[in-house]
């Protein structure tokens, strides 16, 4: 229970952390457990969109939904996945990419990748979305579903893109060794690598969702997140030799991405 509310108290501005006293070690060992804090920002999406969009269009109740989501977790992954792009595009060596990153003021390239971020998130959810709430269904009695419990389906969308992307970003410490010393780490921890059991429980607890509620097209978007989450782990290992907390955060927001395109492009 300790490492569940550490999960949920240090990916949220909830402050779980009220529930029971949190030690190091539970903040160590909470990787495992990433994706069961997805489970929680996708519910908040999944709940605001479905609200906001039995009254206003789909657009905004998207928007909506993606402020939700910002909101409950204090903009933690855009922040390193700014942070990633600043070090990466502007530093030449790994001292300069580390010292960059670790810079709390954004650049250009951190700019640059969030506009386009949110540009292809809203365009991509937007057209998946409007795609799948048209394929109106119909009930086993061959009449149409109303509309309250169709959207409802359509965003459950998050439960299974949020928990697997949190998934395959946390592969990222089992294969990289961390870049600074455990002191200049900003939360002022290193994640303890996964053991076997913990690799078997972080991907039932991310993968389940999507394929209790999808079909098995769901693979697709599922490999793609992963083959993404693979590229940001390869890209660290090239310029880092290791990973960083920011290096976390564009990996989940990558890989969460690429799981959306795919799923727009083979599930409508």
């Amino acid at each position: 229970m300790s490492r569940i509310i550490a999960a949920l108290s240090f990916f949220t501005r909830i402050p779980f952390w009220r529930l029971k006293a949190l030690t190091k070690e539970d903040y160590e060992r909470v990787v495992p457990l990433w994706p069961m804090a997805g489970w929680l920002t996708a519910a908040v999406m999944a709940l605001t969109f479905w609200t906001a969009s039995l009254c206003l269009p789909v657009s905004v109740a998207l928007i909506l939904a993606i402020a939700a989501r910002l909101l409950v977790t204090g903009a933690l992954h855009e922040d390193g996945f700014a942070d990633f792009f600043d070090g990466f595009g502007g530093g030449s060596s790994r001292e300069s990419t580390l010292r960059i990153m670790k810079d709390s003021h954004i650049g250009t390239y951190g700019v640059v990748a969030l506009i386009l971020y949110f540009l292809l998130l809203f365009a991509v959810l937007q057209s998946y979305f409007t795609s799948v709430i048209q394929l109106q269904p119909t009930n086993c009695f061959g009449l149409e579903q109303p509309s309250v419990f169709h959207n409802f389906y359509c965003s459950l969308i998050f439960f299974a893109a949020d928990p697997f992307a949190k998934w395959a970003s946390s592969n990222i410490i089992n294969v990289l060794p961390y870049a600074r010393k455990e002191e200049e780490a900003k939360n002022k921890l290193v994640y303890n690598k996964m053991t076997l059991a913990e690799k078997i429980l972080g991907l039932l607890i991310g993968g389940l969702p999507a394929f209790i509620i999808f079909s098995w097209q769901i693979i697709f978007p599922m490999l793609a997140a992963s083959l993404a989450a693979a590229l940001v782990i390869f890209l660290c290992y090239k310029k880092l030799h290791a990973y960083t907390g920011d290096c976390c955060g564009a990996c989940f927001i990558i890989s969460e991405l690429s799981f959306y395109i795919v799923a727009l492009a083979v599930m409508v």
